[in-house]
């Protein structure tokens, strides 16, 4: 169901990771990361019109502020302010490099006509510290461009990348050895890298080695000559005219670039080695192929599109150095479709490539290689967005009345450790403990030697049970029938609540315990002549879909907290309602609609049974038939116009195709318009073309006429001479 708002006390926000590249960008700096008894060292504010695009790690985008400077003053440090000095690896030069070109943004002076691309956006150090980010040129632009192709580090990783692509033409090195160099990669990208990070994040590790690497001249030539910055009228790159975190953060991106570089390298290497064309081919080959090509073309679009609404700043981890002087955070593009989009749908990839190979190795590799970047996600970025970007608000004077109403502990309606499937287990309570009951006995029908029908007929039971709670929640959303039961035998409305939280959670625990029952009667294991690859395979997708499935779960009952999971709307009207959509209702309108079965055919693939397919099939239609027939009226009933109609995923398939339907008329209109326009142009070539052959050919046809005149007025004048004799005769 669509989200309604949870209550909080206190409120807090801790935006969630989209981790598209690799690290979020900046709010305005929380409280925690600034000082605070230094405020005069956040020099130089940035307002006027924006530009929103999403950051990194949280999914969410950070405003480039574009516009006018509040306050002047140097947008790096004061060299009068000896905390200031401490966090440089340099004094700052104030009539060359970054500083001077900021007082030419201060004063309003643009170099050669043009538009300062580097004062977009500013930074703030830890110690409060602002200065204005250059703007670089990107991953692939550094490899490709003339300004930073010749650069050391550029030589550097080029030399790194060839040499993972040596196994390609020497084929007496064994193809283990692509796999272990594979594995080398990726874990220099998620294990170095990643304590790397936890440590810049915990202790600023990265920042103090660079502070001291770069209190050597040549160490500090040697990381000035490989950044290239975009605008060539902000000069070249001097370290001593930065603080010593934005030179930290320099290094750091070129280490990234050569580590993930080689990962990737490694990687397609390693399919190439274990490409196995098929000896015949045949029909589920072009499905392969056809599926891994557009896969790949899928991951490919999906890095890029991350990569154009993130920036250089959240591509390399940005936060974990300093912050971005920015106070605004949306989601755009696949940042609105797909949570961590970097981490999940830019990684398709692995698997279009393991589907091209034909190889189940390449696709088990791709599966620990995807797993190990989730466990990065999990351990190196998560932490530090939570401790970077959570802030901690007192609660509104209407979210205090809303707890008051739902946790009164006289009156409310929830208590603090409502029981939700097994999770807050007292058995002290009584329901818990019928509950508890209830499941060992359906448990233990599972051990006695009944046939794989009663098993199926005992969950289609209870599936007509929960089917009949639905029906009683449709007339309690028109009628307040539930409600109204209770009332005429003397109850209060918090005791029918009470009571269907109470059997709405029993049935639906036995819902799932019933059918991982079937599934566990109804499985087959693979035949003699089965394939053992393929069978693997089928239980590694069954896996996946079930930890996709309590992903979900977990994720939708965040937004929901218990209020929603036990559809506390149709009951209570005592607080104010309201949506909110946050979290996986960023981009699913309803998850447990679409998502919510998944674990189903996750079993049903494991269990090897057409059965339990079917089943999972059957239960996930009665889902999407109580979505459309019971909630989504109710929520219609309630909200109204508040209600979304489309969730994220929707959105932006429909912003994009409506693009492409642009596009397309725009091109049928060409189309119409290409035979007049070629008329047209042919015509105009051909008054051009006359025209000059009439220009040039204008003087021989002067000539030729005088020279005919000419001779007209000689044979005239010989006429003339001659006949006059004779008329002297005469």
């Amino acid at each position: 169901m669509s989200s309604p708002a949870a209550p909080s006390s206190p409120v807090v926000d801790s935006p969630t990771s989209s981790s598209g590249g690799p690290a979020p960008c900046g709010q305005a700096p929380p409280s925690s990361f600034l000082p605070t008894s230094s405020p005069e060292k956040t020099q130089l504010s940035l307002t006027g019109s924006s530009t929103t695009a999403p950051c990194g790690g949280c999914g969410c985008a950070r405003l480039d502020e574009v516009g006018s400077v509040e306050e002047a003053g140097s947008p790096f440090y004061s060299d009068d302010d000896p905390a200031n000095t401490s966090h440089s690896s340099g004094a700052p030069s104030p009539s060359s490099g970054p500083e001077a070109a900021a007082q030419q943004l201060l004063d309003g002076v643009q170099p050669s006509g043009k538009a300062l691309r580097f004062g977009k956006t500013s930074g703030v150090t830890r110690s409060g510290q602002s200065f204005v980010l250059p703007e670089t040129y990107n991953t692939i632009e550094i490899l490709l461009h003339w300004r930073t192709i010749t650069r050391p580090f550029t030589l550097l990783s080029v030399v790194f990348f060839a040499a993972c692509c040596v196994p390609l033409f020497v084929r007496t090195i064994p193809a283990w050895v692509t796999v272990a160099h594979f594995v080398f990669w990726r874990l220099s990208y998620n294990l170095g890298l990643g304590v790397m990070l936890h440590c810049q994040s915990h202790t600023q590790w990265f920042t103090r080695q660079c502070e001291k690497l770069l209190s050597h001249p040549q160490c500090r030539r040697v990381v000035a000559s490989g950044l290239v910055f975009r605008d060539p009228s902000i000069g070249a790159y001097r370290p001593e005219d930065y603080p010593i975190e934005y030179n930290s953060w320099i290094i750091f991106r070129f280490l990234v670039n050569i580590v993930l570089g080689c990962d990737l390298a490694s990687y397609l290497v390693m399919c190439v080695r274990y490409l196995d064309p098929p000896k015949s081919f045949g029909g589920m080959d072009l499905v392969l192929y056809i599926l891994g090509i557009l896969l790949t073309i899928f991951a490919v679009w999906a890095k890029s599109d991350a990569h154009r609404v993130l920036g250089e700043y959240a591509w390399y981890w940005g936060d974990f150095f300093f912050l971005l002087n920015s106070d605004e955070l949306v989601f755009d593009g696949i940042f609105s479709m797909f949570p961590h989009p970097m981490y999940t749908a830019g990684y398709a990839f692995y698997y279009g490539g393991a589907m091209i190979a034909h190889s189940y190795l390449v696709l088990y590799v791709s599966v620990a290689a995807h797993v190990s970047q989730m466990i990065f996600l999990t351990f190196a970025e998560n932490p530090h967005i939570e401790k970077t970007y959570r802030t901690i608000t007192e609660p509104t004077e209407e979210q205090k009345a809303r707890d008051t109403i739902l946790y009164d502990n006289n009156g409310g309606f929830f208590s603090r450790s409502e029981m939700t499937l097994f999770f807050n287990l007292q058995l002290f309570r009584v329901s818990d403990i019928l509950t508890v009951l209830v499941l060992c006995y359906i448990v233990l029908l599972g051990f006695l030697p009944l046939s794989p029908g009663f098993h199926l007929t005992h969950a289609a039971l209870w599936r007509l049970f929960h089917a009949g709670l639905f029906l009683s929640l449709h007339f309690q959303s028109r009628y307040k029938s539930w409600t109204r039961a209770y009332e005429v035998n003397g109850w209060s409305k918090q005791e029918a609540f009470d009571g269907w939280k109470k059997v709405y959670n029993l049935v639906l625990t036995a819902d799932h315990v019933t059918f991982i029952q079937v599934a566990w009667k109804m499985f087959k294991g693979p035949g003699p002549e089965a394939d053992l690859y393929l069978y693997s395979t089928q239980i590694l997708a069954g896996l996946a879909l079930i930890c996709l499935n309590i992903w979900c779960s977990v994720s939708t009952h965040e937004v929901l907290s218990d209020f929603g999971f036990f559809y506390g709307d149709f009951f209570i009207d005592e607080v104010p309602q309201k949506l909110e959509y946050s979290g996986i209702y960023r981009y699913l309108n309803n998850p447990e609609t679409i998502l919510g079965c998944a674990a189903y055919y996750g079993m049903a693939l494991i269990s090897n049974s057409w059965v339990v397919l079917v089943s999972a099939i059957l239960h996930h239609g009665f889902i999407m038939c109580t979505t459309f027939l019971v909630e989504r009226p109710h929520m219609r009933r309630m909200y109204g116009a508040n209600l979304r109609p489309d969730g994220g995923i929707t959105v932006e398939v429909k912003k994009r195709v409506r693009k492409l339907r642009l596009k397309q008329r725009q091109w049928r209109q060409d189309l119409k318009e290409l035979p007049k326009k070629t008329r047209e142009t042919m015509e105009k070539l051909r008054n051009l073309s006359t025209g000059n052959l009439a220009k040039a050919a204008s003087p021989h046809i002067a000539a030729e006429t005088l020279r005919r005149r000419t001779a007209q007025t000689l044979a005239l004048a010989q006429k003339t001479i001659g006949l006059a004799p004779s008329t002297r005769e005469e």
